[in-house]
């Protein structure tokens, strides 16, 4: 029959003295921070033949000295070894927890209040380097990065390597010149900015983003013209059903629709304000046809266009 065994309560004072060390080297074992090989060994080799359990005091005691309170500019952790668990504050205000295991990082940015704590079994090491300026907010951004989105992840081994060791560089060199700093650190937003997991959807998203507002701006230009939704993905050069597709994500309406509304938008004020044969205000919206014009109007307006200048006569219309 297969028993287990329940993990024993204990102080960390009580660890420290079976491993033979400091308390303050098990709380830095524990939370990743810097330690000797042999300490290491020492403290692993205690936890694992007691089943280490912290009570509250030392629970307490691990996580008020890994709580922040907002840092002054961003800052990134990188796990190199083992594992732990990052509770962060979202744009919301909600807590969220994410657990990070080797080979991923998390980001805290300033203000926000988060925790971070070590996995008891794989305590995680990590490195971690703090930057600042307007193009490392840029490089956030394009990496993917947020109050709501702060983990490191990639499916770049190459790069996931790179990035560790213009890190390390950083850290361990921190004496060296200013010239040899801002490198490393170029070469690493490089790197995070090229193997970040979200990477690529934040880049995908601001092109979006781009078709849609030249397409907005190609209708805004256009509109008077007899053009086609056709015409309008050909000069963004996207193909149309992918365009229709962005398009209503981006704006809750088809090309079509929106074209249409923007024409009968501009055909109300010109009947409102003009005294212009409703026949030519059809065409100057890009309608040939008056009866198509007419019913397009009446789809978003509810009534005729005659009936629509009457009730909207200012008394004061020109030509």
């Amino acid at each position: 029959m297969k028993t287990t065994q329940r993990k024993k309560s204990m102080t960390l004072r009580e660890v420290a003295r079976l491993a033979g060390v400091s308390p303050s080297s098990v709380s830095r074992y524990l939370n990743g921070g810097p330690l000797s090989d042999q300490k290491r060994a020492l403290i692993r080799d205690a936890i694992q033949k007691t089943g280490y359990y912290p009570d509250q005091a030392a629970h307490t005691l691990r996580t008020g000295k890994v709580r922040q309170i907002g840092v002054i500019v961003p800052r990134i952790h990188y796990v190199i070894n083992g594992r732990g668990i990052l509770y962060a504050d979202d744009s919301n205000g909600h807590t969220n927890t994410f657990h990070v295991h080797s080979g991923e990082g998390f980001m805290i940015f300033p203000e926000q209040v988060n925790t971070y704590i070590a996995d008891m079994s794989n305590p995680w090491e990590y490195t971690w380097i703090e930057f600042d300026g307007l193009r490392v907010k840029q490089a956030l951004d394009v990496a993917g990065f947020s109050v709501d989105q702060p983990i490191y992840r990639t499916q770049s081994q190459e790069l996931r390597e790179k990035l560790k060791n213009e890190m390390l560089q950083i850290v361990e060199n921190s004496n060296a010149s200013h010239f040899m700093l801002i490198g490393h650190l170029y070469m690493f937003m490089d790197y995070l900015t090229r193997s970040a997991e979200n990477a690529g959807k934040v880049i995908r998203s601001k092109m979006r983003e781009f078709y849609i507002r030249e397409a907005v701006s190609y209708i805004e230009s256009n509109y008077q013209k007899n053009i086609t939704i056709r015409e309008i993905a050909e000069a963004l050069r996207l193909n149309t059903s992918y365009f229709g597709k962005i398009f209503r994500l981006a704006t809750g309406k088809s090309p079509q629709r929106f074209l249409m509304n923007y024409r009968m938008i501009k055909a109300a004020e010109l009947l409102t304000l003009t005294k212009k044969p409703i026949n030519e205000i059809g065409l100057s919206v890009g309608y040939e046809n008056q009866m198509h014009f007419s019913r397009a109007f009446r789809t978003i307006y509810g009534i005729p266009p005659r009936e629509w200048r009457r009730k909207n006569n200012t008394g004061s219309l020109t030509r």
